[in-house]
């Protein structure tokens, strides 16, 4: 073999190994944007199940200065999306402090949320709990 011929092979393989190379590249990146695009849509559903639970501790927290605590398994629609008050214990109305239990749910992100609360309303502890309540007939849709 003459060297013209031996350069053609070795710019061939050079061309191969740089094309594998960049192909390997884009195809990692094109695969981490997938996986981060969808753990940035997780923790988007996360913040609105958090917000919807929040806001279920809202309207108990109304319901019982307006001394009409809402019953457990209680669900309220929040814009077109729901969330359910699970608790308020104790259930006689003059024992304080009062632990109030809410969870929300967006797409398959939930929350639960456990506020204590005094005579005055004032919230004394606040707790995102990561264990999972049953949730009530309204949460299930």
């Amino acid at each position: 073999m003459n060297l013209k011929s031996q350069q053609g092979y070795v710019a061939l393989i050079s061309i191969l190994i740089v094309s594998l190379v960049l192909f390997t590249v884009t195809f990692i990146l094109s695969f981490t944007s997938f996986f981060g695009r969808s753990n940035v849509l997780d923790a988007e559903y996360k913040a609105r199940s958090l917000s919807l639970a929040e806001a279920c501790l809202d309207i108990a927290l109304l319901e019982l200065a307006n001394d009409n605590p809402p019953a457990g398994n209680s669900c309220f629609d929040i814009g077109n999306r729901n969330c359910a008050v699970i608790s308020i214990l104790p259930i006689l109305p003059d024992d304080y402090p009062k632990t109030i239990q809410t969870q929300a749910r967006f797409q398959n992100s939930y929350t639960n949320l456990e506020i204590e609360v005094n005579t005055d309303l004032e919230i004394t502890s606040w707790q995102d709990l990561d264990t999972e309540v049953s949730p009530p007939a309204c949460l299930l849709n």
